[in-house]
């Protein structure tokens, strides 16, 4: 088996144990951490739409602020109204 195919089996099998499903429970807010928003975006949508949470809060990633203003603008465009969108100052302290 080529070193690629077994690199991908790996991976996937490594992706199936860390990642976990869970019920979903109402809560305050929905975080959508930086560093891979376009990803955790459409979740945090779809979750604030089902009535999970009132409020979603966009924190940066790498690129700081402008990442969690980017995350705003994605939710907006999503549907949500300002009012439901918490963005994470740029003073704010990071999450490392």
């Amino acid at each position: 088996m080529p070193l690629t195919a077994s690199l991908s089996r790996v991976a996937t099998s490594l992706g199936q144990r860390l990642c976990r499903s869970d019920e979903v429970h109402a809560g305050d807010a929905v975080v959508v951490l930086g560093g891979a928003p376009r990803w955790r975006t459409p979740t945090a949508i779809a979750l604030w739409k089902a009535g999970v949470a009132p409020l979603v809060v966009a924190v940066g990633g790498s690129d700081g602020h402008r990442e969690a203003l980017r995350t705003a603008a994605a939710l907006r465009d999503g549907g949500l109204p300002d009012g439901a969108i918490l963005v994470v100052s740029r003073d704010a302290p990071g999450t490392w």
